[in-house]
């Protein structure tokens, strides 16, 4: 288990994601999102990431539709 993973008193565990959004994100996208892990799937780009509150996720799909982007899909992985 990583430093990052243990819990802290008082602060939420982040949650995993995996949000697919339909077309390539380009390099400038990414390096924002940082520490977000992208890589393209056909047509798609998924994204994984640690968020510690659904604030978090909503501000993230906010700024991927604010860009352009559709987002097909958000799973909560293990």
């Amino acid at each position: 288990m990583a430093a990052d993973d243990l819990p802290v008193p008082g602060r939420e565990r982040p949650t995993h994601y995996e949000i697919v959004v339909r077309g390539e994100i380009g390099p400038a996208l990414r390096e924002a999102l940082l520490p977000v892990q992208a890589g393209p799937a056909q047509v798609q780009t998924v994204l994984r990431t640690h968020l510690g509150q659904d604030s978090d996720l909503a501000d993230l799909v906010q700024a991927l539709r604010a860009r352009g982007f559709e987002v097909a899909s958000i799973t909560v992985l293990a």
